[in-house]
């Protein structure tokens, strides 16, 4: 699987299963994560299985959402260069009637801060709390449980009136990757048709009396001057991760600091908007199916990145 940075725009899909024939749910974003209107289909190309499949129809659809921020809370939330509580916040105010939001944190274990039944108000109340002075933290955090954790807060499926369902991880991604959870991960996303979308940023560590320390080198004394100084050296925010999950799942990473208010703002409008293309294919067991733009919309849309994940093994076109 392949991706690169710099994420300016992103497709997500999810087979819908009809004798004959197979739809494909793809939500396009722009580099603003604003969705991309007026796509037709002669904008995409489709492979399944490595075979080009045409898309006969789209139709544009605006959905419901169930979106979970998952919050790592084992640096300060004011992690380095990029503050969430704020963007969350002001997500969460941006529902729509029918959205549901919830919002967990994680460092060593994860917790529910506010269910999907809880209030703007709540969750606003809840954030405050988290940039509290002296809040403890809790060791290292540990991203694939949390993720476990938040796939069970969403409610069930509901098969008539299907809802478009997403975790949005903050993270600074420290925990080591581990090959064999990650594709466990992936595909308990994938069956309960869930996206991950990353916002990863630099933490913002500490010194030793507590304080927050925005410059990354560490500075020793001189040579025998009896000073003993020691402080921790900021983790590596470039580990992978939860790269492979998120792509693989469709989601999209977001690393520069610049942009990460925007992303996280913008999750439940980016996450409403999609297309169902559909294909002339059994759908049957796909191994893998990508997506992609031809040329003359990727001429309009230059930077763009087209995920199309199908399993562990889910390929991602550029």
């Amino acid at each position: 699987m392949t991706f690169r940075s710099g994420l300016a725009a992103a497709l997500w899909m999810c087979p819908l299963v009809a004798a004959g024939s197979l739809s494909i749910d793809v939500g396009v974003t722009d580099r603003d994560f604003s969705p991309v209107p007026g796509l037709t289909p002669a904008d995409f190309v489709v492979r399944v299985d490595g075979a080009p499949r045409k898309v006969l129809s789209l139709r544009e659809v605006t959905a419901t959402v169930d979106l979970v921020f998952l919050l790592d809370v084992s640096a300060e939330p004011r992690m380095r260069g990029f503050n969430f509580l704020n963007p969350v916040s002001a997500a969460v105010r941006a529902k729509k009637p029918g959205d549901g939001a919830a919002v967990m944190t994680f460092d060593a274990r994860p917790r529910v801060l506010v269910p999907f039944a809880g209030s703007p108000r709540e969750v606003d109340a809840g954030l405050r709390a988290l940039a509290r002075p002296g809040r403890q933290i809790i060791g290292k955090a540990r991203i694939y449980e949390a993720i476990e954790a938040a796939v069970k807060l969403f409610p069930a499926h509901d098969t008539e009136h299907p809802r478009r369902r997403a975790i949005l991880v903050v993270t600074h991604n420290e925990e080591d990757p581990v090959e064999a959870r990650s594709d466990a991960m992936l595909s308990l996303l994938n069956q309960a048709r869930i996206v991950l979308d990353g916002a990863v940023a630099e933490r913002f560590d500490m010194d030793m009396r507590g304080r927050g320390d925005p410059m990354p080198p560490v500075r020793l004394p001189p040579p025998n001057s009896g000073v003993q100084t020691v402080k921790r050296r900021p983790r590596n925010a470039d580990r992978h991760t939860i790269d492979p999950i998120v792509y693989g799942s469709g989601g999209i990473a977001v690393r520069d600091p610049a942009r990460l208010d925007a992303f996280v703002n913008s999750a439940l409008h980016r996450l409403r908007h999609s297309y169902v293309l559909n294909l002339n294919d059994d759908p049957g067991e796909l191994r893998s199916v990508t997506v992609d733009f031809n040329p003359a919309a990727r001429a309009r849309h230059p930077e763009a990145i087209v995920h199309a994940p199908r399993g562990a093994d889910a390929q991602v076109s550029q």
